[in-house]
């Protein structure tokens, strides 16, 4: 009996459900290990279910088909550099063993950050998801939910049977999108269909843009439009993650359609296209911290925040920049709230002072 033949199951839909999450700064000097990881096994990844996460999605969508959901392991640690290779291995391995004791399965769930990069492996994901199909054959459903902050290649759309970035940022959507991505496994379980995905790269970096307003909102809207025509399961916009310094780098759009690549391929190319030619609308009005202190000092109708997002610990920066807190003081700011810096020293001298105290400090 082949490896193909253990992983299938009959008659009970048993699903398994892993992840790795992690969104590599590979700017950032400092390796990310083991322990700044938040691992989810067994029970503990089962109580997800409820909370409006990619797991909780996954797990819920199972529930409504009447699935058993089969925990694996889940990691996710926050935004940091590049990923220590043996950590990596370990996990990976631990899925990998969690998915063959759990055979036999009906289909996979993975919920993937889509940039993750490890030391001497620079696509985390297309590692994981062709080693994973490597073990389980080519008959085994597997689909992912992503972080359209991801950068996804076509060689990782080839292995999976579809790939599911979240829509909107911020990220208010990514249960919903895993929901999406267990109820293909159902339909290709139940209703025999067939996915293929195609994925047309466009080679610009974009900036942090939201999709409630502007040209992040416009091109939602153009997505969700062509999502609707016949025949297509689902178009994702995968914005990439400019903080990554890979080969496969880059804004992106993936369209997944029943047993189409023709239609697949024209969706996405004429939606990347657009994002081509509208290119000039995502760059971003950027400031000194001097600008942005006059101009903030120049209107007086309500409080006025500075964002700083180049040293933003959300994307894996280290947060220790000065400079903007330098320029405030220098302007000499009476009414201001800095946001943070990270000092761990400074931040032992503040506990030890006690809440009220004041305190100089050496940054």
């Amino acid at each position: 009996m082949g490896s193909e033949a253990v992983f299938m199951s009959k008659p009970k839909r048993r699903i398994a459900i892993a992840g790795f999450s992690h969104e590599t700064n590979t700017y950032c000097r400092d390796e990310t290990c083991r322990e700044a990881f938040h691992q989810l096994r067994g029970a503990r990844l089962l109580r997800a279910l409820g909370q409006e996460t990619s797991l909780g999605g996954a797990l819920a969508a199972c529930d409504e088909l009447g699935y058993q959901a089969v925990p694996i392991l889940a990691v996710t640690a926050q935004p940091s550099g590049i990923i220590n290779h043996e950590t990596y291995q370990e996990f990976k391995s631990e899925i990998l063993g969690g998915l063959l004791e759990n055979a036999p399965l009906d289909g996979i769930y993975l919920d993937l950050h889509g940039a993750g990069v490890v030391n001497g492996i620079y696509d985390l994901e297309g590692d994981l998801v062709a080693a994973i199909r490597s073990l389980v054959g080519n008959d085994l459903p597997i689909t992912a939910s992503f972080d359209l902050h991801g950068n996804i290649t076509q060689q990782m759309a080839d292995v999976l049977d579809g790939t599911f970035a979240c829509h909107q940022y911020p990220h208010i959507d990514m249960h919903l999108r895993a929901e999406e991505a267990v109820r293909l496994i159902g339909g290709m379980l139940d209703d025999d269909i067939q996915s293929v995905t195609y994925v047309a790269t466009v080679p610009m970096l974009i900036p942090t843009t939201t999709t409630f307003g502007g040209i992040g909102k416009q091109v939602l809207s153009e997505m969700l439009t062509a999502e609707s025509e016949q025949g297509v399961i689902d178009v994702s916009w995968f914005h990439g993650f400019p903080y990554t310094d890979i080969a496969h780098i880059g804004s992106c759009i993936a369209v997944t359609t029943e047993s189409d690549p023709l239609q697949a391929e024209r969706i996405a190319c004429q939606l990347a296209l657009m994002l081509w030619q509208r290119r000039e609308d995502f760059r971003p009005l950027s400031l000194s911290a001097e600008q942005a202190i006059a101009e903030a000092l120049a209107y007086n109708k309500h409080a006025v925040v500075i964002n700083e997002t180049s040293d933003n610990c959300g994307g894996g920066a280290p947060g220790d920049g000065t400079h903007l807190l330098s320029a405030q003081l220098k302007a000499g700011l009476e009414k201001v709230c800095f946001g943070f810096i990270v000092d761990a020293q400074v931040a032992e001298q503040a506990h030890a002072a006690g809440v009220g105290s004041t305190i100089n400090v050496l940054l």
